[in-house]
């Protein structure tokens, strides 16, 4: 895999939780930096779980995000337009790393949308249909 001017691969990893899959799916990342040193590689995980991967020799990038605050606001009134709005900044957020692939090692619906958000010409993971 080259990026799109035959330059390293810029990848994103989606696991969003629980710990112990996020712990478990490390040496995805480490494959990744063996196999691509230069690569720029960015992991997508839930807010709660991302103290695990801060200082991650294998990551250039970690990108947190909140499902559960998503949930909590769908309750409250005009919930659906702050939820609307977050995933738009983070669409705007993921689509600016101009990801040449991304791996959804998660395998759920909502790492699939995240996945898809990323905008990355080559998805990986939960296939839809």
């Amino acid at each position: 895999m080259t990026g799109e001017t035959g330059a390293a691969p810029r990848i994103a990893l989606v696991k969003l939780s629980a710990l112990g899959d996020v712990v478990h799916a490390l040496p995805v990342a480490r494959a990744l930096r063996a196999r691509f040193p230069g690569a720029g590689l960015t992991w997508i995980v839930e807010r709660r779980e991302q103290g695990i991967l801060a200082g991650n020799p294998d990551l250039d990038q970690v990108i947190a995000v909140d499902t559960r605050l998503w949930r909590q606001e769908f309750r409250r009134p005009r919930g659906v337009l702050t939820v609307y709005d977050k995933i738009r900044g983070l669409t705007r957020r993921l689509r600016a790393g101009r990801f040449d692939g991304a791996l959804d090692l998660q395998g759920l619906w909502k790492s699939g949308v995240i996945t898809a958000l990323t905008g990355a010409p080559l998805l990986v993971g939960l296939a839809l249909g």
